[in-house]
């Protein structure tokens, strides 16, 4: 199975059912219902997310990238989330060219607070900590 197949099934199979519906309006009305939500908190997805990516091996720049795509393309905004936990914890894998390349797309096709906070936090300052990312910045 591929990296992102197995990841996205993993995270998936971690996070269903594992909602609260009284969670998941309150987070809907906060949040402008721009998104529905599975209703779960943030330390408890965090370590659901911890205990399915138990052992999976460090994936490429790309594989990454393609799969927090797919992970953003789904509709509840956990798994949004889930795209932020997956980049920051596999942050030091994501190339110089991570920005342009799949966070940008990103930011720009789920333009939220909560997007550009996420991936901020997840992405731009680790990379940029390693790498010059002054141009892309800039470009912003």
């Amino acid at each position: 199975m591929e990296w992102g197949d197995d990841v996205v099934a993993r995270i998936v199979a971690a996070l269903q059912g594992q909602g609260d519906p009284d969670r998941a309006a309150g987070a809907e009305r906060y949040m402008k219902h721009v998104a529905p939500f599975l209703g779960i908190a943030a330390p408890d997805r965090r370590r659901l997310l911890g205990e399915a990516l138990a052992g999976v091996a460090d994936p490429t720049s790309d594989q990454l990238g393609e799969t927090a795509g797919r992970l953003m393309a789904l509709v509840a905004r956990e798994y949004h989330y889930a795209a932020y936990d997956l980049i920051e914890r596999f942050a030091t894998c994501a190339d110089e060219h991570f920005l342009d390349r799949w966070v940008e797309p990103l930011l720009t096709t789920t333009p939220w607070w909560d997007t550009v906070d996420g991936l901020g936090n997840a992405a731009v300052r680790p990379i940029g900590r390693r790498h010059d990312i002054a141009d892309t910045v800039d470009r912003w």
